[in-house]
């Protein structure tokens, strides 16, 4: 997350991606729709799941070497995965110190639930 910061330019989505992989993911099938839907499930906030899906579409542009969106459009959507991933980060850690005897499964399992009961999409 501190690194997302300090980096600049389009490198920012790529460490902000990779810190919600490491709140919010586990090696399973759909992991970037199931990092979405927790992410949403988490903040009370369905337009995330969109938003979410949207930076890891430009961070695979990128790393795949497709053409990535004109850079001077970069700083208002910079502004936005930062505030996006900031909310998380923190919503995570107040979950986790909420419940301290859950472990990193019972904390995805329960957003899973949540992100179940807001019907929020699979795919």
């Amino acid at each position: 997350m501190l690194r997302a910061f300090r980096d600049g330019g389009f490198d920012q989505v790529l460490w902000h991606i990779v810190a919600l992989e490491a709140a919010l993911g586990q090696k399973e099938v759909a992991s970037t729709v199931n990092i979405a839907r927790r992410a949403a499930a988490l903040c009370a906030d369905d337009g995330l799941c969109k938003k979410i899906r949207t930076y890891y579409d430009w961070r695979s542009d990128f790393v795949h070497g497709r053409q990535v969106r004109e850079p001077e459009l970069w700083e208002g959507d910079l502004r936005e995965i930062r505030k996006a991933t900031r909310k998380i980060i923190v919503r995570f850690m107040g979950l986790c110190q909420k419940n301290p005897n859950w472990g990193r499964a019972q904390v995805l399992k329960y957003l899973d639930g949540v992100a179940d009961a807001r019907r929020l999409p699979k795919r």
